[in-house]
């Protein structure tokens, strides 16, 4: 999802660019940063937008200090989000203390905004940034927080996905299953019985899908699931089968199928 919204960012900060008017006679394309960086100050709206978006698509790290500066300065919420969708076009962890200062923002919209720039942008101390966030007033933002959280691979916020999915937090659980470490598995396997199984079969199957965690822990699952033995579960086993390579033969598959197959239709 985060991916296809920096795909849309670049496509709006282009077709943007291109139907808009500016005060200079240079086009976009020939802009230097100094002068894309001189528009911010413009007293037109529209010709700050055109020095937002010519800096995204001039694409140089040096537009991150003159984008945080105006940010800070103030900007109306249309063009707030607009030059944090540029900060995520640029991709530069420097962008990382601006972004942090925006996630306190009193708008949701533009929490969510900065949380999937976040995601490109990857800078140091996200991880502790992101966590805070799953605490965030807006489910889509803390959706967003936990999804990038799982992005960046930050293993180090799954104490506080745990936290914040036992405080019904549920959007913390995909990024939980995919994070956790081998020691952690049980924890997650032990909501079984105790949440209901709608919230945790994603989680479930993305545990089984990882090919990263021993075959002996996603073995132990399926054992686990087979002494549910309810429909939902068989058709967990059925999907996550369908997902596996046509040919594969291990004993994983193996036990999934057995278990699948024991269970009544």
């Amino acid at each position: 999802m985060l991916s296809r919204s920096i795909t849309r960012m670049l496509a709006i900060l282009a077709i943007s660019v291109l139907s808009h008017g500016v005060s200079s006679s240079l086009s976009a394309q020939e802009m230097t940063v100094a002068q894309a960086t001189q528009l911010l100050s413009a007293s037109s709206p529209d010709e700050v937008r055109m020095g937002i978006e010519t800096l995204g698509l001039l694409g140089s790290p040096q537009a991150v200090a003159p984008l945080s500066a105006r940010i800070r300065q103030g900007l109306p919420p249309d063009l707030l989000g607009a030059a944090i969708d540029t900060l995520g076009v640029l991709g530069r962890a420097e962008a990382g203390p601006i972004l942090f200062e925006l996630l306190a923002h009193r708008r949701p919209e533009i929490r969510l905004r900065t949380v999937q720039a976040i995601s490109t942008c990857a800078p140091r101390g996200a991880d502790r940034a992101l966590a805070s966030s799953l605490s965030d007033s807006s489910p889509a933002v803390r959706a967003a927080a936990a999804e990038t959280l799982a992005t960046l691979r930050a293993t180090s916020a799954v104490p506080e996905l745990f936290l914040a999915f036992e405080h019904d937090v549920l959007q913390a659980g995909p990024a939980l299953a995919a994070l956790a470490r081998a020691e952690e598995v049980p924890r997650i396997v032990g909501y079984l019985g105790r949440m209901p199984f709608a919230t945790l079969r994603p989680m479930l199957l993305t545990l089984l899908q990882r090919t990263d965690l021993a075959a002996r822990i996603r073995m132990d699952l399926v054992g686990r699931l087979g002494e549910l033995a309810t429909a939902e579960v068989r058709a967990l086993l059925s999907e996550f089968i369908e997902s596996l390579p046509s040919n594969d033969n291990s004993p994983l598959r193996r036990a999934a199928e057995e278990t699948m197959n024991r269970i009544a239709g």
